[in-house]
């Protein structure tokens, strides 16, 4: 299992009130954030420390929440968007 699909079903274990496109979505800017790019073959190690980034992001952004709506999915989303615009700047 790969670190995209593995990291979906942890966003999807820890919210509630998200459809699998924004579990897909959100899991995604999450992992750009980190710095995550796909590759064939990933060392334990990389993966493990991938995860651990994402699962440290994760909480960082989503102490307080545990069920989502539409509006605070959209103003995470474009937080961690312009976040992410930041950092490659």
């Amino acid at each position: 299992m790969g670190v995209r699909l593995r990291m979906r079903i942890f966003v999807r274990d820890n919210l509630s009130g998200l459809n699998d496109k924004d579990v897909e979505s959100l899991t995604d800017l999450i992992l750009n954030a980190i710095g995550y790019s796909p590759r064939f073959f990933m060392s334990v190690s990389e993966i493990d420390k991938f995860e651990n980034r994402f699962k440290d992001k994760f909480s960082e952004i989503f102490k307080e929440h545990k069920t989502m709506t539409r509006y605070d999915f959209f103003l995470i989303k474009k937080k961690i968007e312009s976040e992410s615009v930041l950092l490659k700047a």
